[in-house]
């Protein structure tokens, strides 16, 4: 089944304090991106790293990305590392991701989101 599209349940959830959200666009580009490097036979480290130095400096995603770094390090599975991360992103997003990991198909799971978020903008 695809991600909720354009509907109420599709709202930005903040999930920890701070208040730090990613927007629709920066969700769609992180899932294209990772989906990718995992896609091309790279760890999630390996990935992580390739993000993080192109990147721009003091943005919400290079912040993000380092989030998930730091919890990836201590053997937590993405869908944790998002979660501990506090930030916020869309109600579709983890359970996805979650749903994607545990199947084997992470990859295939972060293409999906990314296509569904790049059509509702």
């Amino acid at each position: 089944s695809r991600p909720l599209g354009h509907s109420w349940l599709n709202r930005d959830i903040g999930l920890g304090p701070g208040g730090k959200r990613l927007s629709m666009v920066e969700c769609e580009a992180f899932c294209r991106e990772f989906g990718v490097l995992l896609s091309a036979g790279l760890t999630a480290g390996e990935a992580i790293e390739l993000m993080l130095a192109a990147l721009p400096k003091r943005s919400r995603q290079l912040r993000f990305v380092v989030a998930l770094r730091r919890q990836l390090r201590l053997g937590g599975t993405l869908a944790s590392a998002i979660r501990a991360s506090g930030f916020g992103v869309p109600i579709d997003f983890l359970p996805v991701i979650r749903a994607g990991e545990e199947s084997g198909s992470l990859p295939a799971a972060l293409a999906m989101l990314a296509e569904s978020y790049a059509e509702a903008l």
